[in-house]
């Protein structure tokens, strides 16, 4: 967004040029769509990228000298500094060192086995010694600080999915409550699973891990007749469940402050 800013600065006397004005046309109906319609979650917020793209891409080739080098060292520190900390935090994560970050980690995914896999830890190490060569033999030209920052995302994201997909997954995913609720709810009847304080996350991670479905319960009204309630929560904090519902069985994913529950009545 900085370089799409500099790009209408620059063409602040030709913003009905075509160029310019379809682009920012477009992220201006973007954003309206995003603010106006649904809950703003940043998944929401996609539609924002596109226009910005293209609006950025001509900034980016009329950056002055000082700003353009000012973009690449910066782009080249930050990374270099993220991939590095990946390391050691995956040296902690599978080594216990350095111990204090060992233990934060542990704090965050206290249920995580670590387990060495060549695979990731070679493709961590092929990706790291293309980064040192994207830094010690820089591309001569006008974008060098835009290719920068591509190559230093890709870099980061594949050591994020090379050394931390296992933890990451298990943190995140909610494979493991969706077959635990898949095995207990046929103990306790048939027919349709109402639901309660669930969002487009859970209702789409059941579905797709157990095909399991739900009956929304309406933001003011009456819970749907069915004879089972699945009801979600965070951080210990129970929606109250009217009537006289009795809970048979409880799960629960993440530590503390990012604690979910599930609770079957």
């Amino acid at each position: 967004w900085p370089l799409a800013g500099w790009t209408l600065w620059k063409r602040r006397h030709q913003l009905s040029d075509a160029a310019t004005l379809l682009p920012l046309a477009s992220f201006v109906l973007a954003l309206l769509q995003v603010t106006l319609t649904g809950t703003l979650r940043p998944a929401h917020a996609l539609p924002l990228i596109p226009p910005l793209v293209l609006l950025a891409t001509d900034g980016i080739q009329t950056l002055r000298r000082g700003a353009a080098s000012s973009l690449d060292w910066f782009g080249r520190m930050s990374f270099a500094t993220i991939g590095a900390f990946a390391w050691v935090a995956w040296s902690a994560q599978q080594f216990g060192h350095p111990a204090p970050l060992a233990r934060n980690i542990a704090r965050l995914v206290p249920d995580h086995v670590p387990q060495m896999s060549l695979i990731g830890v070679s493709c961590a190490a092929l990706l790291s010694l293309a980064w040192i060569f994207v830094l010690v033999r820089p591309p001569r030209s006008q974008i060098r600080g835009a290719f920068t920052w591509a190559a230093g995302v890709t870099f980061v994201w594949g050591l994020a999915v090379a050394l931390f997909l296992a933890p990451i997954d298990g943190s995140k995913s909610y494979r493991k409550i969706s077959n635990e609720l898949a095995q207990e709810l046929p103990r306790h009847g048939s027919g349709c699973i109402a639901e309660l304080g669930m969002g487009p996350s859970q209702w789409g991670s059941f579905a797709y891990f157990n095909q399991l479905k739900f009956v929304s319960t309406p933001a003011s009204g009456p819970l749907p007749a069915c004879a089972r309630l699945v009801v979600y929560a965070s951080r210990d904090e129970y929606p109250p469940v009217p009537g006289e519902w009795q809970p048979v069985w409880e799960t629960s994913r993440g530590h503390k402050r990012s604690a979910e529950m599930i609770r079957l009545y």
